[in-house]
């Protein structure tokens, strides 16, 4: 509003200096009485002519225009966020599922990867033990992390992305060491170990994200509250002589983690 009212006020004010200057180029009066004429014009209105007009018109008709497509922009744009904002409902609609059947899946991998660790020798896993089958990464809950990316703000969709990108991990990870095994190649326990934490940090991730799919909580936590790791281990069911060893290593990895968030 206030940009609005200095540009009539400039546009007047240089109006009426065009005026004058007009006057006074355009005669051949002696400069006081091109002056006095000027200003007597000015006053009188009389500076009025035509091509003023026409301009002025043009000006008013001009500022309409892009008024108009202005509020058609923003109109527009109000319409976008409503439809945005609507789909973000919907797909945080159904997130509490997405997130269960993902708490499932790591629970699952972490369960088959401590059978694993508990048949490990002093190093690694004994060449004759078979590795299990693991399950694939559910197709529909990384869809709807997918819209979940796309449609929330820049610092909780980036939380969604690193969910995605650490199931992505996981399980890339999960298929190489299965490809080793296969060439002959046991795994370390240290792998083994490794593959646990992915397991329970994707677990973790999922967790925290229960209050906003839930529609209780507005905010997406955006880091992982200390201890969430080891918290997990019994809550995918892990209760063994192996519980303080992996909690340690978990406490290691977060320590590692924020260390990294710092530099």
């Amino acid at each position: 509003m206030k940009k609005s009212v200095a540009a009539a006020v400039g546009f007047l004010v240089g109006l009426l200096l065009f005026a004058v200057g007009r006057e006074i180029a355009l005669d051949e009066r002696s400069w006081p009485v091109m002056i006095g004429d000027a200003m007597s014009k000015v006053g009188r209105l009389g500076w009025i002519d035509t091509t003023l007009v026409t301009g002025l018109a043009a000006v008013a008709a001009a500022y309409v225009s892009v008024r108009a497509v202005r509020d058609q922009i923003e109109q527009e744009r109000s319409l976008e966020d409503e439809r945005r904002l609507a789909k973000l409902q919907a797909a945080r609609s159904v997130l509490s599922l997405s997130l269960s059947n993902l708490c499932d899946y790591s629970t699952t991998c972490a369960q088959l990867t401590h059978g694993l660790l508990l048949r490990c020798g002093e190093d690694r896993l004994p060449q004759d033990v078979v590795l299990p089958v693991y399950p694939s990464v559910p197709d529909t809950p990384v869809a709807v992390l997918k819209e979940m990316v796309e449609l929330s703000d820049h610092a909780a969709g980036m939380v969604f992305a690193k969910l995605a990108s650490k199931l992505q991990v996981q399980s890339a990870r999960l298929r190489g060491t299965a490809r080793d095994k296969a060439g002959g190649q046991s795994p370390s326990k240290s792998t083994m170990e490794s593959h646990l934490i992915d397991a329970l940090e994707v677990y973790a991730r999922c967790s925290c994200l229960f209050d906003y799919a839930r529609f209780e909580a507005e905010l997406v936590p955006e880091t992982l509250p200390p201890g969430v790791l080891s918290a997990a281990i019994h809550n995918v069911g892990i209760y063994s002589r192996l519980y303080q060893e992996i909690a340690e290593r978990c406490n290691l990895y977060e320590e590692l983690a924020q260390q990294r968030m710092k530099i």
